[in-house]
């Protein structure tokens, strides 16, 4: 269970660890099926050595073509810490309108941080 100081403190304890991951040259018609699997929400691209490259939302695939995830990526709007105080990261992204950001360490994708993740863990938190 999520306590308030562990809300309020680091965007460890509120983060999704189970972010999707695609590599940088998977085809695009293949990367479809990981975002409606995932209810459209943004997935990660990675390079072969694991590092982050950018962002895939479904509406980067709405071209037709040989192309791969690498060429229809888009550069993340904003990246976190998993060390960052979540509360500044959440107003961060409120003052943003970002609604989906990945966490990094040392250039590794290590989860990611959403408006869904962020009420689950407002929501374990006030759980009685």
């Amino acid at each position: 269970m999520t306590t308030q100081a562990q809300f309020l403190s680091d965007v460890a304890h509120i983060m999704d660890i189970h972010t999707p991951v695609v590599s940088s040259d998977m085809p695009a018609h293949e990367a479809r099926a990981v975002i409606t699997d995932n209810d459209d929400e943004p997935i990660a691209v990675v390079s072969q050595d694991g590092k982050f490259r950018g962002v895939l939302t479904s509406d980067s695939l709405l071209v037709d073509g040989p192309y791969t995830t690498g060429d229809l990526m888009k550069r993340a709007r904003m990246t976190v810490a998993p060390h960052e105080s979540a509360f500044s990261v959440i107003s961060r992204m409120l003052s943003r309108r970002v609604d989906w950001v990945p966490v990094l360490k040392n250039g590794t994708l290590v989860g990611s941080l959403s408006r869904h993740s962020v009420l689950a863990a407002y929501g374990e938190m006030h759980r009685v």
